[in-house]
């Protein structure tokens, strides 16, 4: 059988569109088979656990002192409050700290109750004033509890030492978290014959803490012979804890 040349041209025609097609087709197929071969295969993961600590001197002190006075009549439990909490916060402003830095956190004057007797009867009113004060003069501390003590507290409530800027110790305590978290999951994919991928998810939880004195209470006679204070400050730490999810191939 012979073709005409129009026969012969336009089986050129569809001989060269078909070319066209397996080509196109081959290069899709080959595409979608790289594209598969480099997608991260999320069934297969390690979960891992870790956590770090930060410490760093604190550079913040807060100390409040009380003021707990008694008497059968509540004006005068009330005067007498009033004045020994102005004393102490004068006392505290002579040691070099601003009024700023001086807050009431806690006032009350309630009756003192007999219980024993029907129907209970008031024997009294107790008269209670606190106020927190706050100082980054870690060396003024001692001087600053001796102080009001010597002018009529008689309840320091504890001295927390915290540091100002807590985020630059969380970064660098989740970090380093998130560093050995990375360094089990790697030992473990190894063990098992095979290579960490990257990160899928992560959490984090993070603690902080800081040293905090116990509470105690000023006797009237001890109060009239202080001595200086030994204030130790210590160390606050940030404690961060991840969990991280990595793939591996």
């Amino acid at each position: 059988m012979t073709l005409s040349n129009t026969q012969k041209a336009v089986l050129c025609v569809l001989l060269a569109v078909l070319i066209v097609s397996l080509t196109a087709a081959a290069w899709g197929i080959a595409r979608w088979g790289f594209a598969d071969f480099g997608k991260l295969d999320t069934d297969r993961n390690i979960t891992v656990t870790d956590s770090a600590e930060v410490k760093s001197p604190p550079d913040t002190a807060f100390v409040t002192f009380g003021v707990v006075n008694k008497d059968k009549v509540a004006k005068n439990a009330a005067r007498a409050n009033a004045v020994r909490s102005t004393a102490i916060v004068a006392a505290i402003e002579k040691v070099g700290i601003p009024k700023s830095d001086i807050k009431t956190v806690d006032y009350s004057l309630e009756p003192q109750m007999n219980w024993g007797k029907n129907p209970p009867t008031i024997t009294g009113y107790l008269a209670s004033n606190s106020v927190t004060v706050r100082t980054k003069d870690m060396s003024k501390i001692g001087d600053l509890i001796d102080a009001a003590i010597a002018v009529g507290a008689n309840n320091v409530q504890g001295v927390r030492f915290d540091v100002e800027d807590k985020r630059s110790l969380r970064q660098k305590a989740l970090a380093l978290a998130v560093k050995k978290a990375e360094g089990k999951a790697r030992a473990i994919a190894e063990a098992m014959g095979a290579k960490l991928g990257p990160a899928i998810s992560a959490s984090e939880s993070v603690d902080e803490s800081a040293p905090y004195s116990r509470n105690y209470a000023v006797a009237e006679s001890a109060a009239k012979e202080v001595s200086q204070t030994p204030i130790s400050p210590g160390e606050t730490s940030v404690s961060a804890k991840v969990e991280v999810v990595y793939s591996i191939r």
